[in-house]
C-alpha cells in the first residue's frame, strides 16, 4: 500500500461475511424504485400482468442494470415466465405454493430441540 493512497474494491470478495447483504443493499438500491421488480440478493423477478407492461418493466431493470456496470449471466436468465422457482416456493398467476422438496424436507427433518 502507497502512502496517502486508498483502495477501494471493484467488486465484493468472495468469501466476506457481510457480501450477501451489501449485495442486496446496493441491488435494491439500484432498482428499488421499479414497480413491479422484486430483489432477493442476485435474483430479480419481474411480475406484470400483460406482456407489454412486462416488456416495458424488463427494458427499464435491464437499462438501470447497463448504466450502473452491473452484469447478468445471460445462461441463468429466463424471461417472459409463466411460473417461476423463488425461496423454496413455485410462483405463478395464482398465487405461490411450496416446492414439494421443501415439504418433503420439512416433514422428513429431525425435531429440533433447544
Amino acid at each position: 500500500m502507497l502512502l496517502g493512497k486508498q483502495y477501494q474494491y471493484k467488486r465484493i470478495p468472495f468469501g466476506i461475511k457481510p457480501g450477501p447483504k451489501m449485495f442486496q443493499r446496493y441491488i435494491v438500491n439500484v432498482l428499488g424504485d421499479i414497480d413491479n421488480c422484486f430483489v432477493y440478493v442476485d435474483d430479480i423477478v419481474i411480475f406484470s400482468k400483460t406482456e407489454d407492461e412486462h416488456a416495458k418493466t424488463l427494458m427499464k431493470v435491464l437499462s438501470r442494470l447497463f448504466e450502473k456496470g452491473v452484469k447478468i449471466n445471460i445462461e441463468k436468465s429466463r424471461f417472459f415466465q409463466r411460473e417461476v422457482e423463488i425461496l423454496g416456493h413455485i410462483v405463478n398467476e395464482k398465487g405461490y405454493t411450496p416446492k414439494t422438496e421443501s415439504v418433503e424436507k420439512t416433514i422428513l427433518s429431525k425435531e429440533i430441540r433447544t
